[in-house]
């Protein structure tokens, strides 16, 4: 799937940790892809960032933020 928050909302498991993982890679992965084929960067992001991932989004975002080692 696309849907960063697949793993949150179609799974279940919500395992903080690994929908951090999920989200930077899939995010990641649409920076690249649009840089590799010299599009903005921002191209994909939507395809990605759908309207169920918006929650996930935003936790992942705060939980970033606070985690200097998630971030390393």
């Amino acid at each position: 799937t696309s849907c960063t928050a697949w793993n949150y909302h179609g799974s279940g498991i919500g395992n903080v940790v690994s929908l951090a993982a999920v989200f930077l890679r899939n995010f990641h992965q649409a920076y690249v892809s649009a840089q590799s084929q010299g599009l903005p960067l921002g191209t994909f992001y939507p395809l990605i960032h759908c309207g169920t991932s918006f929650g996930n989004y935003k936790e992942m975002r705060i939980f970033l933020m606070h985690s200097a080692e998630l971030r390393a």
